[in-house]
This record gives C-alpha cells, sequence and structure tokens, in this order.
C-alpha cells in the first residue's frame, strides 16, 4: 500500500467509526436525585399530595421522555426537619423540595400570606 492509501484508509475509517458513534441512540438516563422534606406526616393533606400525587406525576411526565428519573428521598414526618422548619432546610440546603405552609412564616414570604390576611377572598376567581 502506498502512503496516500494508507491515510486515506485510516480516514475513512475514522469518519466510518465516528459516524456510527453519533448515530449511536443515547439510551443513558440521567437521574436526579432529590430530597423532599416536611416535618409533617402524610395524613396532612398536603403531604399527602406530595407523596400520592405529585411524585407520580412527575415520574410519569418524566417517563414519556425517558431522558431523566428522579430518584427521591423521602425526608417526611419530621425525619429530617421539624414542622415549620421546611422553609430553613431548603434555604440551607438540606432539602432540594420542601412543602411550607407559608402562612408559618409571613415574615419571609409577605406575599404568599395575603390571602390569609385579606378579607372577602374566594377560590372561585370568578367572585374575585
Amino acid at each position: 500500500m502506498s502512503k496516500v492509501s494508507k491515510t486515506t484508509t485510516l480516514m475513512i475509517a475514522a469518519a466510518a467509526t465516528a459516524t456510527v458513534a453519533v448515530s449511536a441512540p443515547a439510551s443513558a438516563q440521567e437521574t436526579i436525585n432529590l430530597t423532599a422534606i416536611s416535618g409533617y406526616p402524610p395524613p396532612a393533606t398536603w403531604i399527602g399530595s406530595l407523596v400520592d400525587a405529585y411524585m407520580p406525576a412527575v415520574d410519569a411526565a418524566l417517563a414519556k421522555n425517558g431522558n431523566f428519573k428522579i430518584n427521591w428521598n423521602k425526608g417526611i414526618s419530621g425525619q429530617i426537619v421539624k414542622p415549620r422548619g421546611e422553609l430553613e432546610g431548603v434555604e440551607t440546603g438540606i432539602g432540594d423540595l420542601g412543602v411550607i405552609v407559608t402562612a408559618f412564616h409571613a415574615d419571609k414570604v409577605p406575599l404568599y400570606d395575603v390571602s390569609f390576611k385579606t378579607p372577602f377572598t374566594s377560590n372561585d376567581i370568578a367572585l374575585i
């Protein structure tokens, strides 16, 4: 083989290898670790909704695409933070997702406290 043909052969082999590598389907699924924290147990409506509705809905939505999966660490029932300690737990990085009852933190999230203090509010948006 001449020098030109060896170079040409190597270039064709490299191009073929690169084409196979690029065209191979990406089947790797990225797993995201999330810690959900709350001091309240699942019988509390907001925690029951998190565990029974929110987490499965997120898992189902991610399963449709298949690129991501969440590894849930359920730090509820006071395992990681005490009741009313969720906001500080998220602020300090102990948890990634906190179920925060905003009425207990009016000094830190005042906008969320408006509905607790405003008279004549309603859940029916047509009445407001």
